[in-house]
């Protein structure tokens, strides 16, 4: 079997400036599959609108933490070496607020809190701050990431970094 040709990086991903990074599926054809239509019935699908408020909540709790980065924070140990920073914990009320608000039936599975399992189906899994370390010593390289995960299978998934205004997507 040979190897597969190298796509290049443009090919492999969509850009929009300033907004996202999704990922492109190809099927061996050459058609692009996009990630946010129904490839069948060009409609927008029940998992989008779920992604479409990941993606939005994550922008948002990413705002608020890029706003904090440069304000001295209040640092705690929940564990020998694991900082928590005030930062965290205001990501992580917004992040939970928006849940609340849009899906109060889901579970909720966050670093910061103990795990608020309400439904079977639909569980959120956050880190309100990924990268508390760096934040914690002002260093800018950080991330929000949210997953929902769907009958025991991840759907949706958006790590979002608000220094670069960069997002990977996954559904």
């Amino acid at each position: 079997m040979s190897p597969q040709p190298k796509v290049p990086v443009a090919e492999r991903f969509r850009f929009y400036p300033g907004l996202f990074v999704f990922f492109v599926v190809r099927c061996p054809c050459g058609k692009e599959i996009d990630p946010f239509r129904n490839s069948s019935a060009g409609e927008v699908t029940e998992v989008n609108a779920f992604t479409e408020f990941a993606v939005s909540t994550a922008q948002e709790a990413g705002q608020l933490l890029k706003n904090q980065l440069n304000i001295p924070h209040t640092i705690d140990y929940k564990g020998r070496i694991n900082l928590v920073t005030e930062a965290d914990r205001m990501s992580e009320a917004l992040i939970l607020e928006r849940i609340q608000q849009y899906f109060p039936g889901h579970s909720i599975l966050t670093e910061e809190s103990p795990e608020r399992d309400q439904s079977p189906e639909y569980r959120w899994i956050i880190d309100p701050l990924d990268g508390t370390t760096n934040y914690a010593h002002g260093y800018p390289v950080f991330c929000v990431s949210i997953a929902l995960e769907q009958d025991q299978r991840i759907v949706v998934g958006v790590v979002y970094n608000p220094m670069l205004d960069e997002l990977f997507l996954a559904e």
